[in-house]
């Protein structure tokens, strides 16, 4: 498809998502609704400019280009090479003609949906970036239209900005990255779960859900482990909290063996299906990932996180948790700012950082934790959030790659600290 028709197409398709909301949301709501189209298209021409131009290249533009050798092998025959390509997206073995990176792994994946998307795009990398930011903005709709029912009226046009507008969440979902893909998917996963967990629809959950775990599982597979924990816990206080209007962890045992039961199944089906991300197999994986970040990464945004011996095993992972933990909620500070897009991320941060403390000097620990143990929604936000970070935290000893790599956890971050800072006027 020729770029001249391609990006007024794919505008097109980004307006109407956000027009189809214009009924369903307030006034002020809908315009937090456009702006997010107005950043995310924003977004997509600072990917495809900065990768271009500022970086001099990228993964984004390696996936567009072999996506296009892709593309145009598939149109030499498409009853025979189509297939192919569709096992190429399913991480199957496969013979290509074509030199494609990681085949049998999510990185093959982005290539194959790179050819896919040439086949509908055609070489505008502009267009294809624009697909990709508004479903990630349609994802965010979805996280936020889950909630809000779940929300004082007061919280929503906090949290849907939030949500909706947070820097590093536009930039890096509004691109051919794994991230679009897997906050696509979370979107639905989360709405899903949410008509699930509160019994509206239940057959419509699990489909949500079936269709949401596609593109996480194949883009960004351990996802899947955080998510289904922290499902598995909004279940059960939903279960408890909500239906008595107060906290009766110990006295519903019928819903505590339900929830138990709905973690450890979750757990054995990740583990079957992404052995990498089996419990017994996270210590390798993690001190694997570990050891190649440092062997490969270099620079002023690398921070150290010692490699676990295997004699250490699980333990030593625990000792590095804290520094996993504060890197991916905190970092970059603001002292560690070498450039222009470590200086817009540590700002990001540090408005974080200074939320949380204001949260604790204000409202103090104890009625903190008070008014996240009295709502389910806020215990699935920070069991996603602190499991997430643990496990990006520890695998990622850079600051450039933590900022695009907590991407997808954001929305669910954001919400939580914007639902616990004290009312203003």
């Amino acid at each position: 498809m020729n770029s001249f028709i391609a990006i007024p197409i794919t505008l097109l398709f980004g307006l109407t998502l956000v027009l189809a909301l214009r009924t369903r949301l307030s006034g002020r709501e809908w315009q937090i609704a456009f702006a997010c189209f107005v950043v995310h298209t924003l977004g997509a021409l600072a990917q495809v400019g900065i990768t271009s131009y500022f970086y001099g290249g990228g993964d984004m533009l390696q996936f567009h280009k072999i996506g296009q050798l892709l593309a145009e092998w598939v149109t030499y025959d498409p009853a025979n090479n189509l297939p192919l390509l569709i096992d190429l997206i399913l991480q199957r073995d496969v013979l290509l003609p074509i030199d494609v990176v990681g085949i049998g792994s999510s990185t093959g994946s982005i290539f194959g949906v790179a050819g896919l998307l040439g086949l509908i795009f055609g070489s505008s990398l502009v267009s294809v970036c624009f697909f990709m930011g508004y479903c990630s903005m349609a994802s965010q709709f979805a996280i936020f239209m889950a909630m809000r029912d779940r929300l004082a009226p007061r919280l929503h046009l906090r949290v849907f900005a939030g949500i909706a507008l947070l820097p590093s969440t536009v930039f890096w979902t509004s691109g051919l990255l794994k991230e679009s893909f897997a906050l696509g998917g979370l979107g639905l996963m989360f709405l899903g779960a949410k008509k699930f967990v509160e019994d509206k629809g239940r057959l419509s959950g699990l489909t949500l859900l079936a269709l949401g775990v596609i593109p996480v599982a194949i883009m960004k597979s351990y996802i899947l482990f955080p998510f289904a924990i922290s499902a598995s816990i909004w279940f059960y206080w939903h279960s408890t909290v909500t239906s008595k209007k107060r906290l009766l962890l110990l006295t519903q045992p019928l819903y505590l063996v339900l929830g138990l039961l709905l973690a450890v199944g979750s757990l054995f089906l990740l583990g079957r299906y992404f052995p990498r991300f089996a419990l017994e197999n996270m210590n390798q994986e993690l001190s694997k990932i570990q050891m190649m970040y440092q062997q490969g990464t270099q620079g002023g945004s690398s921070y150290a996180i010692a490699v676990p011996t295997s004699q250490q095993g699980f333990a030593g992972q625990l000792s590095l948790l804290p520094i996993g933990l504060i890197s991916a909620l905190f970092r970059p500070f603001i002292f560690e700012v070498h450039n222009a897009m470590a200086l817009l991320n540590a700002a990001e941060t540090t408005f974080i950082l200074g939320s949380v403390i204001w949260i604790g000097f204000k409202r103090g620990v104890r009625k903190t934790v008070g008014l996240i143990l009295s709502s389910p929604l806020a215990m699935f936000c920070l069991t996603f959030t602190l499991l997430f970070s643990v496990i990006v935290g520890l695998s990622t000893p850079n600051l450039g790659s933590l900022s695009r790599y907590r991407a997808p956890m954001m929305p669910f971050y954001i919400s939580l600290i914007l639902m616990l800072l004290p009312r203003r006027r």
